[in-house]
């Protein structure tokens, strides 16, 4: 009798632990905004600001992004420098409340961590708008950095935008 609960008991633990699995993983799918490299490269993660609907969606230049090399110069020490600004456009019928950039193959190696400014930054290199800042339909939105090394607009991708 002991050897039938044991099992039973092993059964119900291993049932249990892929029931949680299984929801964790549906979670995961469900939600691109909290986990944001579930969509692919050539993606953007796309969520209602009710977050009732998220969806990885082909990146259709929802936001179109320019890049504009304002100078290079060199500092004395043989150190070459490139300050950029970046626009951001707005080409949807939705008002964007967050949106999340990535920098390719961790391209954005800035000349020191004040060289960046009307953006905030992840500890992963990640992009996003600062708290409370939106880019209305049409509307465009400015940031800019000095960087180590040029950069091409392929450096940069749209990750994840809440309309």
């Amino acid at each position: 009798m002991r050897f039938h609960s044991r099992i039973f008991f092993m059964v119900v633990l291993l049932v249990v632990c892929l029931g949680i699995k299984k929801s964790w993983e549906s979670n995961q799918a469900d939600n691109c905004i909290q986990y944001p490299n579930i969509c692919k490269a050539h993606e953007t993660c796309v969520a209602s600001g009710d977050e009732k609907y998220f969806a990885c969606e082909p990146n259709k230049e929802k936001i179109q992004l320019r890049k504009h090399l304002i100078k290079s110069y060199e500092d004395g020490q043989n150190s070459k420098y490139y300050e950029y600004d970046i626009t951001l456009i707005n080409n949807s019928n939705n008002e964007i409340k967050e949106l999340r950039l990535c920098v390719d193959d961790a391209a954005l190696n800035l000349k020191d961590v004040k060289a960046i400014w009307d953006i905030d930054r992840f500890p992963n290199g990640d992009l996003i708008l600062p708290m409370g800042k939106h880019i209305s339909p049409g509307s465009l939105y400015k940031f800019g950095f000095v960087a180590r090394s040029e950069l091409s607009e392929s450096k940069f991708r749209v990750k994840s935008i809440v309309i």
